[in-house]
């Protein structure tokens, strides 16, 4: 099987597809979530002597770009995106019912909307998280125009990612990663299902700030759908249908 990097995009069916890796690759994974801390994991993992890092197989973890300079060559770098109101709905969600920190018991006892956790909620990952992460810019400042991040941002997902895969189209972009790494295990791949508010539950209001705080994602992920419907035509694996 091929060395695989899966740059793992929070909300985005991750949790479901590494099952999947895990599954093919057992002991020869690595996964950069460390007691809770993809920081700590990274870390961990650049310290490692390189011939310790060459017997991992497959990485997985949110990582940043920088990260990838440390992985042993030749790997095939995957990723997934998912349309920008579904996914901050999910990380609404999961902030508000499953998060531990003590930052999400106060909004909770604040009772703070969508809405709010969209428009000037803690989490920049509400907005333009996507671009931000592809970029390696969501937790450091940066100077550069939104233009810009987007533009870097789709050149990193041309340029580098062998596969982008849709958790709207998640079966068939599981099928299309077995065929492209060589995976010999075939596993029934499933969406967690989500906890909580449903875009189809939302007012014709909070889902126009969800798209305004998340112009850039938009962006990318129309990009990202162009891309996808390559690579699958590319491994033979035909049509396919994302529902709107």
């Amino acid at each position: 099987m091929k060395r695989v990097v899966f740059f793992h995009i929070p909300k985005t069916a991750g949790s479901s597809f590494n099952r999947m890796l895990r599954e093919n690759y057992g002991e020869a994974l690595y996964s950069c979530d460390l007691n809770g801390s993809h920081h700590a994991g990274r870390e961990h993992f650049q310290a490692m002597p390189e011939e310790e890092r060459f017997r991992f197989r497959c990485i997985t973890g949110h990582l940043v770009p920088e990260f990838l300079a440390h992985v042993p060559r030749p790997y095939t770098l995957l990723t997934f995106l998912r349309h920008p109101v579904s996914r901050v709905v999910s990380l609404y969600n999961y902030f508000m019912t499953v998060d531990q920190s003590p930052l999400r018991d106060s909004l909770r006892a604040s009772g703070v909307g969508l809405r709010d956790y969209v428009t000037s909620g803690p989490e920049d990952e509400a907005r333009n998280g996507m671009v931000r992460r592809l970029t390696g810019t969501l937790y450091r400042p940066t100077s550069l125009s939104g233009e810009e991040l987007l533009r870097q941002a789709k050149d990193a997902l041309r340029k580098y990612f062998r596969f982008v895969g849709l958790q709207e189209n998640f079966d068939a972009s599981c099928r299309a990663v077995q065929k492209l790494c060589g995976l010999t295990k075939v596993v029934s791949c499933t969406v967690n299902p989500s906890r909580g508010r449903k875009p189809s539950d939302l007012k014709p209001a909070t889902v126009q700030a969800i798209r305004r705080a998340n112009v850039l994602d938009m962006e990318l992920c129309l990009y990202g759908l162009k891309l996808h419907g390559r690579h699958m035509h590319a491994l033979g694996l035909g049509e396919f249908a994302i529902p709107a």
